[in-house]
């Protein structure tokens, strides 16, 4: 089976002492580089990871404090992940989004053309089974995995809840696992 892994927004800006921090999120993002540096090459055929990448002005500034901003150490990758899965996977891709300033987006399915990008990906790598997480649980994580409920992966999505700090603390998350049995 072939397997895809969908990290979404592991960047400094969302871990402790970033500019939007879920709480205890750093040694969560240090446990998933662990988890995905411990995985046999086979498990994944592919890894995944998007990125917040907004451009200054930004209209989310308006309702939260400035994350996330192109070009910064805020926006990057939390390097211990980055590492781990391009061991297991050279070839990672990365997909951005909220990048253009009016227009906020908390899935990467939500952005035109890295969502259709998503997608037409894991058409061609006939990605069977899709594991999401990342940060934060209740927001970009959640919002990803409904929108990914939509399409034709809607049962074959699992949510590594365990690797997915929350602001409310996976309430969210749980709930939307439980109801979908993902």
């Amino acid at each position: 089976m072939k397997k895809a892994l969908l990290l979404i927004d592991c960047q400094y800006d969302f871990i402790d002492g970033g500019s939007l921090a879920a709480p205890g999120s750093l040694p969560v993002m240090d446990a998933l580089a662990e988890y995905i540096g411990s995985l046999p090459k086979d498990v994944y055929s592919h890894i995944i990871m998007t990125a917040d990448f907004h451009p200054y002005g930004h209209c989310s500034f308006k309702k939260w404090p400035v994350h996330c901003l192109q070009f910064t150490h805020g926006g990057a990758i939390y390097q211990p992940v980055y590492e781990a899965s391009l061991k297991l996977d050279p070839d990672a891709v990365i997909l951005t989004k909220g990048n253009l300033k009016h227009k906020d987006e908390y899935s990467i399915l939500q952005n035109t053309k890295n969502g259709k990008k998503l997608l037409h990906l894991l058409d061609k790598w006939e990605i069977e089974e899709i594991d999401v997480c990342g940060i934060c649980g209740d927001i970009c994580v959640l919002d990803t995995v409904k929108d990914l409920l939509e399409t034709k992966w809607k049962n074959h999505i699992k949510v590594l809840s365990q690797f997915s700090p929350s602001l409310d603390g996976g309430i969210s998350l749980n709930k939307l696992v439980q109801e979908f049995n993902l």
